[in-house]
């Protein structure tokens, strides 16, 4: 039993831990009928975005977006992630996240309108294309991409205490004098 909580302990902080850095999937939509999707990667420990890979369905049809050094900034109330195609600034998607660092942040919506994000206030969040024209979003957000590792712990970890508990009660029976020439494989 003292396993059993103990399995139930690791497995919960084992869901609530989160390595730095983390992969947040963007999605979102655009006032234009065109959506967002791709991803962002954050280091949380020290607030820096380290890369990103965006794309924007048609009409505006702009893909493999790549955040550029030095393209992310700290406004005076919002965080500014700007990515262009090569360094290219005629193709961009600029998102405004609504929190005044990425250290410990854990996703949510950007920001639509009104963010006060590098430029200044009245700054929004969109897609732009020379060839193609830009549009605001009308919804998004950044989530956290689920850690394969922590279930790949909670799922070994349910493994071992199942071995474990069949071994057990294999001793017990073998002690109690139940077992037959059968059950010698299991030990």
């Amino acid at each position: 039993m003292k396993t059993f909580f103990l399995f139930l302990g690791l497995a919960g902080a084992a869901g609530s831990m989160h390595a730095s850095p983390i992969t947040f999937v963007a999605t979102g939509a655009l006032v234009d009928g065109a959506t967002l999707s791709g991803f962002v990667v954050i280091d949380t420990a020290t607030g820096v975005v380290q890369s990103a890979n965006l794309s924007v369905s048609s009409p505006i049809s702009i893909s493999g977006l790549t955040l550029e050094a030095g393209f992310t900034s700290q406004g005076t109330a919002d965080y500014t992630i700007e990515a262009n195609l090569g360094g290219n600034p005629a193709e961009l998607i600029i998102l405004q996240i609504p929190v005044t660092t990425l250290v410990g942040y854990t996703g949510g919506n950007i920001c639509l309108s009104g963010c006060v994000g590098n430029v200044g206030s009245g700054d929004a969040s969109f897609a732009e294309s020379t060839s193609n024209g830009s549009s605001a979003f009308s919804s998004g957000s950044l989530t956290a991409a689920p850690e394969p590792g922590s279930l790949a712990l909670c799922l070994a970890g349910g493994a071992l205490l199942a071995w474990k508990r069949r071994l057990i009660k294999n001793l017990v029976r073998r002690d109690r004098g139940v077992f037959s020439a059968n059950d010698s494989e299991g030990l």
